[in-house]
């Protein structure tokens, strides 16, 4: 009884999280047609469903520094031919001539250096289109920062906070917030 009933709480947690990141990417309110880039992809789960949102036209870069979550996420890469991924340290990649819709910062923000974060921050605004919009989801229980900190890195970036919330998933609580940059 105890093996399966291990086995049962894996499939449960594997349930119940892939809801948390459909639920998740329907807020994104994703048209289909976007370039999106996730940095912190890890083993897939919020890129998974984020290709299900894609159409014709749209595209996918999964993106971390973990080259073992890039290892697990390769064969979802190799299904898929608008989805590329790459693993490092991503202010180092050259990008083609694409500017992003949306750049998603996912549970990385307090795996980078706390010195480093804004940089990785003024990068990412680089790479993103004007009209853009940065979202960032992040277990605020892992590192040694808070939500504050990702508010104050942002407003540091000059960005914009459209919205923000709390969401309590399984014992963590995740800040999900949403930025854009100044408008002139």
């Amino acid at each position: 009884m105890g093996e399966s009933w291990g086995k049962m709480k894996k499939i449960l947690r594997t349930i119940f999280r892939n809801y948390i990141y459909k639920e998740f990417v329907k807020g994104f309110e994703l048209e289909g047609n976007e370039a999106v880039l996730e940095f912190g992809c890890k083993e897939g789960r919020l890129s998974k469903q984020i290709i299900k949102r894609l159409k014709e036209g749209g595209s996918l870069v999964c993106a971390d520094i973990s080259e073992d979550s890039f290892n697990l996420l390769n064969k979802f890469i190799m299904k898929h031919q608008n989805v590329n991924g790459l693993f490092g340290d991503i202010r180092k990649v050259q990008f083609s001539d694409i500017l992003y819709d949306r750049v998603i910062i996912h549970d990385i923000f307090f795996s980078i250096q706390k010195e480093e974060r804004i940089t990785y921050v003024n990068y990412l605004l680089s790479i993103m289109k004007p009209e853009g919009k940065m979202q960032i989801i992040e277990n605020i229980k892992n590192g040694d920062a808070s939500s504050t900190e990702i508010r104050s890195t942002m407003r540091k970036a000059e960005l914009i906070e459209k919205d923000y919330k709390f969401e309590k998933a399984k014992g963590a609580v995740l800040y999900v917030g949403e930025y854009h940059r100044k408008t002139v």
